[in-house]
């Protein structure tokens, strides 16, 4: 009579093999977890960063009078190209920094800059440049 042995149930390998592949899964997802937060947070910077750009480089289109002052002393000063910072703002993540060019070329033509700056999450500097052109017309002196 031959007896053969039924086996049922896993071995301690085959146990070990698959908490093993359940282990890398679940790393993996854990990654793609947070792969996906640290961009979520990049959008989010980055759409504030722009509404601030934006934001300023309206204010900087609208400042007739304040702009055409800034001008007329460059002129006196006889500089070819002005440059001028009107502000830094700094907040706790973002520091805007806004600039009026006089292009010289063209009378009456100014280029309007709005930087934003901010570090990233891994401590990097990123910037955001938005540039427009204004000239000013007897409409808007």
């Amino acid at each position: 009579m031959i007896l053969t042995k039924q086996v049922r149930g896993f071995g301690l390998m085959e146990v070990l093999i698959v908490m093993l592949l359940i282990s890398f899964s679940i790393l993996g997802l854990a990654q793609l977890q947070i792969d996906t937060l640290r961009s979520a947070r990049l959008a989010q910077r980055q759409q504030e960063a722009l509404y601030l750009a934006e934001s300023t480089l309206e204010q900087l289109r609208l400042k007739g009078g304040d702009l055409e002052s800034r001008v007329q002393f460059a002129k006196m000063t006889k500089s070819p190209i002005m440059v001028e910072v009107l502000k830094t703002r700094e907040s706790p993540r973002f520091t805007v920094t806004s600039t009026i060019t006089d292009l010289g070329s063209i009378p009456d033509l100014k280029q309007l800059e709005v930087e934003v700056s901010w570090r990233g999450v891994s401590g990097e500097i990123r910037r955001l440049i938005l540039k427009s052109a204004r000239c000013n017309t007897d409409a808007t002196k």
